[in-house]
């Protein structure tokens, strides 16, 4: 379903690009509300897939963002796609200006990150098993 959606040529119901100052003004007051004050500089990059395959073999190029050099935000999507997938993506924004949301994003492009959030994952049942009295305390812990 979601390289049907975005690999749409022609506007959805509820396309993104009807959507673009509604939604860019709800995510500035979300952003707002994490982190008061706080301007986030965000551009938009359209771009409407050739075929479906290139949709398929390219999800980020029409439904995703990344930070940019200069600490603002580039969010890519199919203005024909539906409103929901530019959504999602301001999302993501909004919850990088969280700590632990940032400490998530950041985790992406960081293999270091990315093994010790893997780690404490796998730490933390083990550990709540040590501290659960009982014989099925680690079967417990991983639920």
């Amino acid at each position: 379903m979601l390289a049907r959606d975005l690999a749409r040529t022609t506007p959805d119901k509820m396309p993104s690009n009807a959507a673009y100052e509604a939604l860019g003004s709800a995510a500035v007051d979300r952003i707002d509300q994490l982190s008061p004050g706080r301007k986030v500089q965000m551009d938009l990059r359209e771009a409407v897939p050739t075929s479906f395959r290139d949709a398929l073999d390219n999800p980020d190029k029409y439904a995703g963002g990344n930070r940019r050099e200069d600490g603002g935000y580039r969010v890519k999507i199919n203005p024909n796609a539906d409103r929901s997938y530019f959504a999602h993506e301001l999302g993501h924004i909004a919850s990088d200006q969280t700590d632990i949301g940032h400490l998530v994003r950041s985790a992406r492009g960081n293999p270091k990150m990315t093994k010790a959030l893997l780690g404490s994952l796998l730490l933390l049942p083990g550990a709540t098993a040590a501290l659960t009295p009982g014989d099925d305390d680690f079967a417990t812990s991983m639920h």
